[in-house]
C-alpha cells in the first residue's frame, strides 16, 4: 500500500477483508495493475507469489 498509495484498492468489504487477511498471514502486497510488462515480470519474479486475490474471477 505504502508504494502503491492511496487508492489503489476498493473500499469494499471484501477488500478488506482480503487486506487484512494477507496482512494476518504474514505476506505481502504487490499491486500489479498498470504495471509495465518489464515491470510486472520482474515482481513476478522476485515475489514468486503462490496466490492472487482478484476483485472477480477470470
Amino acid at each position: 500500500m505504502r508504494v502503491s498509495g492511496w487508492g489503489c484498492c476498493s473500499r469494499s468489504v471484501e477488500a478488506i477483508v482480503a487486506i487484512v487477511a494477507v496482512l494476518k498471514t504474514g505476506r505481502r502486497m504487490c499491486r500489479w495493475i498498470g504495471a509495465p510488462p518489464a515491470r510486472l515480470r520482474f515482481l513476478l519474479e522476485d515475489a514468486a507469489p503462490v496466490a492472487a486475490v482478484t476483485p472477480r474471477a477470470g
